[in-house]
């Protein structure tokens, strides 16, 4: 192994341990209030890397190993994937955190903590639908559900939508400062999403379950160029590849015929990776770009159904803490709290996962009576 490769994942192993101290010290996150911040700035001075270093000021611009690395990261999180800095590669970079899709480790996740939900009293209603958040003298106090005559009251409303789309259903006007805030985020990429279903005797031997595809490391690694490609458990005789590919947001607001023509290219370079994928393809179909599937047994085309909005991965005018963080955890109504993708958007699932718990943290403090029942959940957490 080359020195440079030695000395940047001996650089990974020095940090870890203090990245690890800083997101599991007991704080919100996103840091707030003067003592917060505080302490939080005096775990991250402690951090053995600098903001302004380079984790990989060693390899030239076109080195194949930046490509290794920045491929993964690229799809860590929902931050611009052009402004990576050196704590985003470090957290980033590594099996554990390659979390460029929703899969096993997500639903894991969500399965425990609903049934934390229920286990203390909690009800859990996958199918209803938060029609507003019931907002009385600047305080949210509950929700009216879509479709029913059913009002929830609440002592605290938290919700994973992003901030703006949380304040609409508040129906509340926006103030001026809060205003700034939502308009500080702006998308500068997008995540797309491609299904397709295939026969297994046509994976590589060897192929890994996730893997990262890079077709030029002389061109920029966005659309067909990176993919990401992860193969669905199961040992049936077909398997689905969920592959997702980065859009910049320029080809998306060039309106749905552009959007179209992603598929196509997708597919193509999906080729250079599984020969022979055009022979045993049963089935595509992306939620996002508004096609019908493709079914090459010559079946009848479905209709297509109507796209579903693709994940923006958004660049922070005033970044927050360490350039990790987004949006703050309180909205722009008191008692509404926003654990979303937007509060630590550099650290993707993790980082929606320390919002929630902070989210839980404030909550709680709020009510000694219910500190133990987070303590109880942060425990059960890190095991």
């Amino acid at each position: 192994m080359p020195r440079a490769v030695e000395e940047f994942y001996a650089a990974l192993s020095v940090a870890e341990p203090a990245l690890d101290a800083l997101f599991g010290a007991d704080l919100s996150w996103p840091p707030e209030g003067f003592w917060e911040r505080r302490r939080a700035r005096a775990l991250a001075d402690a951090l053995p890397l600098r903001p302004g270093s380079d984790l990989l000021g060693a390899f030239a611009g076109d080195h194949p190993f930046r490509a290794f690395v920045d491929a993964q990261c690229r799809f860590a999180g929902s931050l611009d994937p052009d402004g990576l800095t050196t704590l985003r590669r470090a957290r980033a970079h590594g099996p554990a955190r390659a979390a460029m899709l929703d899969g096993d480790e997500h639903d894991e996740l969500t399965r425990m903590l609903l049934e934390k939900i229920l286990q203390h009293g909690g009800e859990v209603r996958p199918s209803d639908t938060v029609e507003r958040i019931v907002v009385r003298r600047g305080r949210a106090v509950g929700v009216e559900l879509a479709g029913v005559d059913e009002g929830l009251g609440a002592a605290w409303v938290v919700t994973g939508l992003d901030a703006g789309a949380a304040h609409r259903l508040t129906r509340e006007p926006l103030s001026r400062a809060y205003t700034q805030t939502l308009l500080s985020a702006r998308p500068r990429h997008y995540r797309y999403l491609l299904n397709v279903v295939v026969r297994r005797e046509v994976l590589p031997v060897g192929m890994a379950r996730r893997l990262f595809a890079v077709m030029d490391g002389a061109r920029p690694l966005t659309e067909e160029n990176l993919l990401a490609v992860e193969v669905a458990p199961g040992d049936g005789p077909e398997v689905t590849l969920r592959v997702g590919a980065l859009l910049p947001r320029a080809l998306v607001d060039a309106g749905a015929t552009t959007l179209r023509r992603v598929r196509p290219r997708v597919m193509g370079a999906l080729a250079r990776v599984i020969p022979f994928l055009d022979r045993h393809t049963l089935w595509v179909e992306s939620p996002h770009d508004g096609l019908p599937p493709d079914d090459p047994s010559g079946g009848a085309p479905p209709r297509p159904s109507a796209p579903e909005p693709m994940e923006p991965l958004e660049e922070f005018t005033a970044p927050g803490f360490l350039g990790l963080c987004g949006h703050p955890l309180r909205g722009d109504v008191e008692r509404l709290l926003l654990p979303g993708r937007q509060a630590v958007p550099a650290l993707g699932m993790e980082g929606e996962l320390l919002a929630a718990l902070s989210a839980a943290r404030t909550i709680t403090r709020s009510d000694p009576s219910k500190e133990r029942l987070r303590v109880e959940l942060w425990s059960r957490v890190e095991s």
